[in-house]
């Protein structure tokens, strides 16, 4: 039974950090999906720690994102 929720927790893990690329970190949908995974992790005891994109890495994203839409 752990062996599935350890691979919902990294699924959930992974669908944050493509909807925070492609959505943004404050859209709803990525602040949902965040707090499913909170409390996934709370019911298995433990925390969930947010990772931040460094500012750098954020301005490449959107000027490279402008340039796509060029």
């Amino acid at each position: 039974m752990m062996c599935r929720v350890e691979d919902a927790i990294k699924l959930l893990e992974e669908v944050v950090e493509i909807k925070e690329e492609k959505l943004g970190t404050v859209h709803p949908d990525v602040h949902d999906d965040r707090e499913r995974l909170q409390q996934l992790l709370k019911d298995v005891g433990r925390t969930y720690i947010h990772k931040t994109r460094k500012l750098e890495e954020l301005l490449l994203s959107a000027r490279n994102e402008n340039h796509r839409l060029k």
